[in-house]
């Protein structure tokens, strides 16, 4: 079998963590798979293959500078020593630190996996420094794997990478899995959580990017329609004393609460009303991937990128929508809100207003949310892990 080395932050608590989590479960048969994390300590989900750790503390600050060049040093010196084992192997690389280290360890058959718009909220002097040295990493990489059309298309805009070097491959949900999780009783926790009314649900981590600010403000909609539906949010991060300070500003702290990081969240996901995702930016998301598998009503902002793509597929990717709202077949489409949204004081924009609006139209409109039900289970099974699966399995055994 080919040797495949999958390098990733962790197993535990992201996106691209699961993902890995996932192929290498869903590859195990047909490579050889290894997969590189920065402590082993941090591994909540599973996993099929070898493991290998840096031995990097859990509890370290990630974004200190040091840190990320301690983690470049040692990804590149244990890159090299496995593809000096596997000269026939294939890199994987979840991130731009990885992709560098795995380049700086030898270019060949490196594939870097690119999970979230380049219009990903780097500013300034930040973006100014940042986007140019992720141009050269793109370049040198032997293959480019973003998760959307749209990304690719950023990436032959921005960077000029010939099409000949990009294959998109989407992110896939574990359908049955999924579904069995969610089917599971709750736990009294969860069953505190629930209430005995209606909720919607979102999930993703607590950071600026994921738009929660404007999803808890565009929830007093719902509150002053007099709908008696709770918000639930999965996920924890730096911004969550700001979002509580929020829903307490709105007299929203009744109705909003903060689950934290769930080991299963599709228990609480399967029970809801509808799933709504208001980020400013993802890549291909695997919350409305997993919402869609549960076969939930969809509410999503048409942000940069992927969301267009799973719930219109067909429509132009471009532009993105400024106002007002689309009915797409396996989801609603709302507009992104500008800024972050976290003072209470500040009047609805027309953005979160359309978000609340939609919100309450898909709890109040029974036949709607039927009709996106049934989509969602659909749509779900077309983007079935399986399918994403076997993409990958086909690209990495065309690379020569």
């Amino acid at each position: 079998m080919r040797p495949v080395l999958m390098i990733v932050n962790s197993l535990s608590h992201g996106g691209a963590e699961r993902t890995v989590s996932e192929l290498s479960i869903s590859l195990s048969g047909r490579f050889d798979v290894t997969v590189l994390v920065n402590s082993r300590e941090e591994t909540t989900y599973p996993y099929q293959g070898t493991l290998l750790s840096i031995g990097l503390p859990a509890d370290a600050d990630k974004t200190k500078l040091l840190y990320q060049m301690k983690l470049l040093a040692a990804r590149v010196r244990m890159i090299r020593r496995w593809k000096k084992k596997h000269p026939d192997g294939v890199s994987v690389s979840f991130s731009e630190n990885a992709a560098l280290a795995s380049i700086l360890a030898g270019s060949a058959n490196t594939v870097l996996s690119v999970r979230i718009s380049l219009e990903n909220g780097k500013s300034g002097a930040l973006r100014r420094l940042f986007m140019p040295i992720y141009g050269l990493i793109c370049r040198k990489a032997g293959y480019l794997a973003p998760v959307s059309e749209e990304i690719a298309l950023e990436l032959m805009n921005k960077f000029r990478i010939p099409a000949q070097k990009i294959r998109v491959l989407p992110n896939g949900a574990d359908t049955v899995y999924i579904r069995k999780r969610g089917a599971e009783p709750m736990t009294p926790d969860e069953e505190i959580l629930a209430g005995d009314g209606p909720f919607a649900v979102t999930m993703g981590r607590l950071v600026p990017l994921k738009g929660m600010g404007h999803l808890i403000r565009a929830f007093s909609i719902v509150r002053d329609a007099g709908e008696p539906c709770r918000l639930l949010i999965l996920g924890k991060g730096p911004e969550q004393r700001e979002l509580e300070k929020l829903a307490c500003g709105l007299g929203l702290e009744e109705q909003v609460r903060f689950c934290g990081f769930r080991e299963n969240p599709h228990r609480l996901m399967s029970r809801a009303a509808a799933a709504v995702l208001p980020s400013l930016c993802e890549g291909y998301s695997n919350m409305i991937l997993e919402s869609l598998a549960l076969g939930l009503p969809v509410i999503s902002t048409d942000h940069p990128t992927g969301a267009k793509e799973i719930l219109d597929p067909g429509a132009p990717i471009l532009p993105h929508l400024s106002e007002g709202s689309t009915d797409a077949p396996y989801g609603i489409l709302v507009p992104m809100s500008p800024g972050r949204g976290l003072d209470p004081s500040e009047p609805l924009s027309p953005q979160e207003r359309e978000m609340g609006i939609q919100i309450l139209r898909v709890l109040r409109d029974s036949d709607l949310n039927k009709k996106y039900r049934g989509a969602a289970l659909s749509r779900g099974d077309s983007l079935s892990l399986p399918r994403a699966a076997a993409a990958w399995g086909s690209f990495l055994e065309s690379i020569q």
